[in-house]
């Protein structure tokens, strides 16, 4: 089970901006395929959405399900983002080595 949520600045930068993503060993973030741990956004595309798919890391140890939080933090020659807070993204982590079903309600009722 997998899911995807998107990063983009919301002001234009003066200069480059890297956003660090720090999160525990339960979960693999990529883009495009690639595992990531940064982003870097530019005066040319700080408006461009970033998707990025976060999963279940496998690592073949059964688990329960757990929260994950995703923390972005901010780098730039830019005040406004150089002194910008972090912003956090908790996940809901599903194991991927545990054999079950899982049923999401949808609509209210299922």
């Amino acid at each position: 089970i997998q899911d995807t949520y998107t990063v983009r600045l919301s002001v234009a930068p003066t200069s480059s901006v890297t956003v660090q993503l720090t999160y525990d060993n339960q979960i693999e973030l990529q883009e495009g395929g690639v595992t990531v741990s940064s982003l870097t956004f530019t005066t040319a595309n700080w408006n461009v959405d970033r998707t990025i798919t976060v999963k279940a890391r496998n690592d073949m140890v059964r688990e329960n399900r757990l929260v994950s939080r995703i923390v972005h933090s901010f780098g730039s020659a830019d005040p406004r983002y150089a002194s910008a807070p972090q912003a956090n993204v908790d996940v809901r982590v599903l194991d991927d080595d545990s054999p079950k079903v899982l049923v999401t309600e949808s609509g209210g009722s299922t």
